[in-house]
């Protein structure tokens, strides 16, 4: 999996995540429903994801995955590709 489709999957998976914890929150009316906990884990799997997988193709450095991809790898300083 490449650095651009890592950063998409997390994105989607954080949306989701909570909108299933929005949704349990509602249906749960004061009470702990387990789709809260679904959600959670969503979120927490997708962040999981992007720390294995949002790196330099090249040198294989991990990117903060609060920000966008840089042009350049701050480490190899390599051109990444489509930017």
């Amino acid at each position: 999996m490449n650095y651009k489709m890592s950063r998409m999957i997390m994105k989607i998976g954080l949306f989701a995540g909570l909108l299933v914890i929005l949704i349990g929150a509602l249906a749960a009316q004061g009470e702990t429903h387990p789709s809260i906990y679904v959600g959670a884990t969503i979120m927490v799997t997708a962040i999981f994801q992007s720390y294995l997988f949002y790196k330099c193709p090249h040198c294989k450095q991990g990117f903060d995955i609060a920000k966008e991809p840089p042009e350049r790898c701050p480490k190899c300083k390599r051109k990444l590709e489509g930017k």
